[in-house]
């Protein structure tokens, strides 16, 4: 079997303890690109903290970010895939949470969830996120 393809993270893989490249990391994967293998970041970080990593490694193509939620093309910032959480298991997910952590004072935690729209605003998630969606919570 030929291998065609690295997939690489950022932290604790490629970068050291200080958060830097350092040039044997830099050769390494410059001698992946040149045995014609296909060099791609996956990370937990944002699109926009891993591209500084990818373009000092010569990267090109796609790499995966936001732990594996977008796939964003390096040079143009394209988002090429996405697997963001359906609004209904969005509200689910926030409902749990507000009732784990509920504050000793009378403010609400605001918790911001990723839709499929990038255009909604955090203020329509907050408030479409207030309103109760289950009646029960015996079935948590």
């Amino acid at each position: 079997m030929t291998v065609k393809l690295a997939a690489l993270d950022l932290d604790g893989t490629l970068l050291d303890p200080f958060g830097k490249l350092t040039p044997k990391v830099c050769e390494a994967v410059a001698s992946l690109a040149r045995r014609d293998l296909r060099v791609v970041l996956c990370t937990g970080r944002r699109y926009r903290t891993a591209l500084p990593h990818a373009k000092a490694l010569g990267l090109e193509g796609a790499m995966v970010v936001n732990n594996g939620v977008l796939v964003k093309d390096i040079a143009s910032g394209e988002t090429l895939d996405h697997a963001f959480l359906d609004t209904p298991l969005a509200h689910e997910v926030i409902d749990h949470v507000r009732e784990l952590v509920r504050p000793s004072s009378t403010s609400t935690p605001t918790i911001a969830a990723s839709t499929s729209s990038p255009k909604r605003s955090n203020a329509s998630i907050r408030s479409s996120a207030s309103t109760p969606r289950r009646t029960s919570s015996s079935s948590r």
